[in-house]
């Protein structure tokens, strides 16, 4: 994550001063040793770890002219309003709720092999985790029953251990977290379909929770309209287009959304009505640093990488030259 957001600042011509969460605060100092060592100049990478007061001091610095987020919704207003008292420009990666729509004509195949990788993978901790999945009713019960199967094959442990497919989440704090979501799931009336315990793998004391599948979810449930950042999938269905459209624009978020079909009208329709800063068809959070990274609505401003993030990371100065040797005067002045 340090590495994506500082190298185009750093290819801008900037310097950098980081602050790393504090729940994983080892990896960018090792990342600024390593710049030095290979020459960069000391003091163009600078960590400074520390919790939210660090992160809001160096937000409202008057000498830092752009601040690059990544995490909550709730902290990024906070960052935004301190990078705004200075005017320095915010870049802002914050929170999702990917939808990830199936439809009948469909590659059922690959499309559940997808949507399982899309929410689990990290242990759902991460922002483009595909959390929703909206399903065509001719095909439910059919991807439902596939996906269950898949999501209980995953292996859960120790993350170091090459045969495990998710770790643990990141902190007794976001274990609880979660737990309460599947908690809060099970309170208001949607159905357990797989998950929802502790892994027979996990490590004694771990914050390991199994990867759960919710069905018969409503929209309105908290599951449905939270970001939870945790293995927790909701499961929806509808019958037509404009249904699933409507559904995957109901939430404040529009980070990213997964388009699944085999008419590739329909695909690119669907994606240029669906309100987020990144679609993928067919596919599930391919990443390349050459395409922009972006929300809308609550899930940000502004993009992280392709050349949409040089306008973010640059000011951009304009500088006339008078080569003609006659400067605007008015008449008769001398």
């Amino acid at each position: 994550m340090m590495v994506a957001r500082i190298a185009p600042a750093l290819a801008c011509g900037n310097g950098i001063v980081v602050k790393p969460s504090e729940y994983s605060p080892l990896s960018a100092p090792r990342v600024a040793e390593l710049g030095h060592e290979a020459g960069m100049p000391a003091g163009l990478i600078n960590v400074i770890p520390g919790d939210g007061l660090t992160g809001a001091l160096l937000a409202e610095h008057p000498g830092v002219n752009g601040v690059s987020f990544t995490g909550s919704v709730a902290t990024g207003r906070k960052v935004a309003q301190a990078a705004v008292g200075h005017f320095a420009k915010p870049l802002l990666e914050l929170g999702g709720k990917a939808p990830n729509i199936v439809f009948a004509d469909a590659d059922l195949e690959t499309a559940v092999a997808g949507s399982t990788w899309g929410v689990f993978h990290g242990a759902g901790q991460i922002c483009v985790a595909s959390t929703r999945l909206l399903v065509q009713d001719s095909i439910a019960d059919e991807v439902i029953e596939a996906l269950t199967r898949q999501t209980q094959n995953i292996r859960v442990g120790d993350p170091m251990l090459s045969e495990t497919h998710v770790g643990p989440l990141v902190s007794q704090q976001q274990y609880d977290r979660v737990r309460g979501y599947i908690d809060s799931g099970r309170n208001e009336g949607a159905h357990l379909q797989s998950g929802g315990g502790t892994p027979s793998g996990a490590i004694p004391g771990g914050f390991f929770v199994e990867p759960t599948v919710f069905t018969d979810v409503d929209p309105g449930m908290k599951i449905a309209k939270e970001e939870i950042f945790g293995p927790v999938l909701s499961v929806f269905r509808f019958s037509t287009e404009d249904e699933a459209i409507e559904l995957a624009n109901s939430l404040e978020f529009g980070l990213s959304a997964n388009v699944w079909t085999s008419n590739i009208d329909r695909a690119l329709g669907v994606a240029g009505q669906i309100d987020a800063g990144m679609v993928w068809i067919n596919s599930a959070r391919v990443m390349d640093p050459s395409l922009p990274f972006g929300g809308t609505k609550n899930s940000g401003i502004g993009n992280a990488n392709g050349f949409e993030v040089l306008e973010e990371l640059t000011h951009t100065k304009r500088v006339s030259v008078n080569y003609a040797g006659v400067s605007p005067s008015w008449p008769g002045l001398d």
